[in-house]
């Protein structure tokens, strides 16, 4: 089944959170950070599994 490739801007939405997280941006209010990660937790998992699937694929050609 083929899944749907995100977008550019989720994609940099996803970067501006990593960064807020690894560089400690967004200190001040952990709360909506952590809420932040939840939100974009689903998508991620799942591109994480299409990048995966899509290699697996690639290997076994």
């Amino acid at each position: 089944m083929a899944r749907k490739t995100p977008s550019v801007e989720t994609l940099r939405g996803f970067k501006d959170l990593r960064n807020d997280i690894a560089h400690e941006y967004k200190t001040d209010d952990l709360a909506e950070l952590f809420s932040d990660v939840l939100q974009a937790t689903p998508e991620l998992l799942a591109l994480a599994r299409s990048i995966f699937d899509y290699g697996k694929a690639l290997i076994e050609e």
